[in-house]
C-alpha cells in the first residue's frame, strides 16, 4: 500500500503544483517570455515524475499523520510466569484491496501505453515509408542553417507529413511536407524545427506522454500535456522570430495558417488546434519589449520550486532490515508480553521505518512502542540473565536480558529493579514504565534480537487479532 500512496501523493502534488503554476502564468501573461513559461511547465512535469520530498513537506505530514495506534487482542497475562508457552499466530501477508488497486492501475497504464505506442509506431511508419531526401535547394538552405551544428537531423520530405516535424530520439530526422517552400517561409519552418531539436523538445514530449501513462487516472496530467505542447510551440516561435520586423512576422503567421489548412495527425505539433494557433499568431505579432522580464521569470521559477518542495510527496518507508532466518527459528525461545495484558495491548509505533515524532526524520524503528501508564510494572519476557542496565540519551533508563539465542531490551523506564548478572524468570517484575530519554509520553520501547540481528517482536509474541485506529 505504501507504493500506491507514493503514486497517489505524487499525482496530488503535481496537480496542486500545476494549479499554482497556472495562476502564476495567468498573472504574468505578457510580462515574461514564452521560454520562461515553458520552463515553469517543465518543472511541473518533473514533479509528476519524481517522488522527491522532505520530512516536513505537507503531503508527507498529511499521509503519515496523525499517528495511528494498533490495539491487539492477546491472551490475558499476569506477573505469574506461565508454564505452557503460547505459540504466536500468523497474520495474512497480503491485502486484497491493495492487489485490486494495483490491478486497476496496471490495466489502465498498460492500455494507455499500448494505445500511445501503437499510434506512434503506425504514424511514424506511414510517414517514413514514403519519405524521400529533400530537394537540393531545400538541402542547401538547411545546410546553411546547420553549419555549426554537430550531426543535425537528416532532412526528408514525405507526402504523409501534414506539418514539419522532428521524429526519433536516437536517430532524429526532420520531415517536411511535400509542398513548394522557399525563401523566408522555408527558413522560418526549418529554424522552428531545428529549435525543437536543439532544445530536445521531443524528449520533453515523451516525458509528458509517460506522465499520462503513469497518471492516466488524473485529468490534470492530460491537461499538462496540452499546456506543455502549447508552451513549447510559443517558445519556439519566440526564438525564431527574435529580431524580425512586423512585416516578416506577419508573413510567418500567414504561412502557419496555410499549413493549418491540412489536418495534422495526433503526434504532430499542436499546429492544427485552433485555440493554440490563435495564441501563436497573437504571440508572434507581439514583439514589444518586456521590462523586468528576467527578474519576474526568476521569481516565478523560484516560487514554483519552493511550492514543489513545500508540497513534497509521500516517501514510502524502507523495508525493515530484519533477519529472516531468525524469524523462522522461533522454536528455541518463546516470549511473553513484557507487562500484564488484560486481554489487549495498544501499540503506538510498530517495528520498521517510521517518522520520528521528535526529530521529524525517517528512521528505522528497532522495536515496538507499547502504550502504558507511567509506573506500570515491566515484566521479563522470558527467563534469562540481566546483562546490562544503564541510561542513554535516546533510550533513557533501559535493561537488556540475555535468553540464549535471543536478547530483549526494555527502554524509557522510570526505575530499574534488577542488577547486572542477576537471573530472572519469565514474568518477573524488572522495572517500571516511564518517560526517560527521547519520549513524547509514557510508554515501553521493547526490542528483540536473534543472534545479534533485530527482529519484529510481534513475530515472537502471542496475539490473536489486530485492529488499527487513529
Amino acid at each position: 500500500m505504501d507504493k500506491l500512496l507514493v503514486l497517489g501523493s505524487v499525482s496530488l502534488s503535481g496537480t496542486l503544483l500545476a494549479g499554482v503554476t497556472a495562476l502564476l502564468c495567468r498573472g504574468l501573461r505578457g510580462k515574461i517570455s514564452a521560454r520562461a513559461v515553458y520552463g515553469l511547465w517543465i518543472l511541473v512535469l518533473l514533479r509528476f515524475l519524481c517522488p522527491w520530498t522532505t520530512p516536513h513537506s505537507l503531503l508527507t505530514q498529511g499521509v503519515e499523520g496523525p499517528q495511528e495506534v494498533w490495539t491487539l487482542s492477546v491472551p490475558e497475562q499476569s506477573s505469574i510466569p506461565s508454564q505452557a508457552p503460547v505459540q504466536p499466530e500468523q497474520h495474512p501477508a497480503s491485502v486484497p484491496v491493495e492487489t485490486l488497486l494495483w490491478a486497476v492501475w496496471g490495466t489502465g497504464a498498460g492500455v494507455m501505453l499500448a494505445v500511445r505506442g501503437a499510434s506512434y509506431v503506425r504514424f511514424s511508419r506511414s510517414v517514413l515509408r514514403r519519405a524521400r531526401p529533400a530537394p537540393e535547394e531545400i538541402q542547401a538552405a538547411y545546410g546553411a542553417l546547420t553549419a555549426l551544428d554537430r550531426r543535425p537531423p537528416r532532412l526528408l520530405c514525405s507526402p504523409e507529413a501534414a506539418t514539419p516535424m522532428v521524429m526519433g530520439l536516437v536517430r532524429p530526422v526532420l520531415v517536411l511536407p511535400c509542398r513548394s517552400l522557399e525563401g523566408e517561409a522555408l527558413e522560418g519552418l526549418l529554424s522552428h524545427e531545428l529549435t525543437h531539436w536543439r532544445r530536445h523538445d521531443l524528449a520533453v514530449k515523451w516525458l509528458s506522454v509517460t506522465v499520462t501513462v503513469l497518471h492516466w487516472f488524473n485529468p490534470v496530467a492530460w491537461w499538462l500535456l496540452e499546456r506543455l505542447d502549447q508552451a513549447c510551440e510559443l517558445s519556439c516561435d519566440e526564438t525564431v522570430c527574435r529580431g524580425w520586423d512586423r512585416e516578416r512576422r506577419a508573413r510567418y503567421g500567414q504561412m502557419l495558417l496555410e499549413l493549418c489548412a491540412v489536418p495534422a495527425p495526433g503526434f504532430a505539433a499542436c499546429l492544427s488546434k485552433k485555440q493554440c494557433l490563435k495564441e501563436r499568431l497573437i504571440h508572434i505579432m507581439d514583439h514589444k519589449r518586456k521590462p523586468f522580464a528576467g527578474v519576474l521569470a526568476a521569481g516565478a521559477c523560484m516560487a514554483v520550486l519552493l511550492t514543489s518542495v513545500a508540497l513534497g510527496a509521500y516517501a514510502a518507508p524502507e523495508e525493515p532490515k530484519a533477519d529472516v532466518s531468525a524469524q523462522t527459528a522461533q522454536g528455541e525461545t518463546t516470549l511473553q508480553w513484557p507487562m500484564e495484558t488484560g486481554g489487549s495491548v495498544t501499540l503506538s509505533v510498530p517495528f520498521g521505518s517510521r517518522v520520528h515524532p521528535i526529530t521529524g526524520q525517517t528512521t528505522n524503528h528497532s522495536g515496538i512502542d507499547i502504550v502504558l501508564d507511567a509506573g506500570t510494572p515491566v515484566l521479563a519476557a522470558a527467563a534469562g540473565t540481566v546483562t546490562e542496565t544503564d541510561f542513554a540519551p535516546v533510550d533513557g533508563q533501559y535493561i537488556v536480558l540475555d535468553h540464549g539465542s535471543l536478547t530483549t531490551k526494555y527502554c524509557h523506564l522510570l526505575e530499574i529493579q534488577v542488577e547486572v548478572g542477576e537471573t530472572v524468570f519469565a514474568g518477573q517484575t524488572i522495572g517500571a514504565v516511564g518517560q526517560t530519554g527521547q519520549s513524547t509520553g509514557p510508554h515501553l520501547h521493547f526490542e528483540v534480537a536473534q543472534n545479534g540481528s533485530l527482529v519484529d517482536p510481534l513475530s515472537l509474541l502471542p496475539q490473536t487479532a489486530v485492529e488499527s485506529q487513529s
